[in-house]
């Protein structure tokens, strides 16, 4: 379930550095001691790269929930970081470097929607119960 990964997090505006302040980059001051800038495309396919990599090399049971419409508050319909074409590249990312056998959920709702998670607790749930059985016999 990857959450927030819309953003990247910095302090007060003049700690971003310059790259990300050449215009080409939403940005946004969530509070006077916090700013944040739209992750990009190509940062979206890094991210699927590493996190199917870590789930791949995971030793316990790993599943994958997609928020299709935002991985946070700010990536919510209508809102500042709203671009769910640059998700989609994130989840088709993931999918595609995923060993056969990890599970991938792809839930309509935004990851903040009581909905995504009405959804996701029963898969947490029973691989929770699995994961803690498995610990007990070992």
């Amino acid at each position: 379930m990857p959450g927030c990964v819309d953003m990247i997090n910095f302090g007060p505006g003049d700690t971003i550095p310059p790259k990300f302040r050449d215009g080409s980059r939403l940005v946004y001051e969530w509070n006077p001691m916090v700013t944040l800038v739209r992750t990009d495309r190509q940062e979206n396919v890094q991210m699927g790269i590493v996190f199917a990599g870590k789930a791949n090399a995971s030793k316990g049971k790993v599943k994958f929930a997609f928020p299709l419409r935002g991985v946070s508050i700010l990536d919510g319909e209508g809102q500042l970081f709203q671009d769910w074409d640059t998700n989609r590249l994130l989840f088709d990312t993931i999918k595609k470097n995923l060993n056969p056998g990890i599970e991938v959920r792809e839930i309509d709702a935004n990851i903040n929607d009581m909905e995504f998670h009405r959804q996701l607790f029963p898969c947490c749930w029973k691989c929770w119960i699995v994961t803690k059985s498995d610990f007990k016999n070992n």
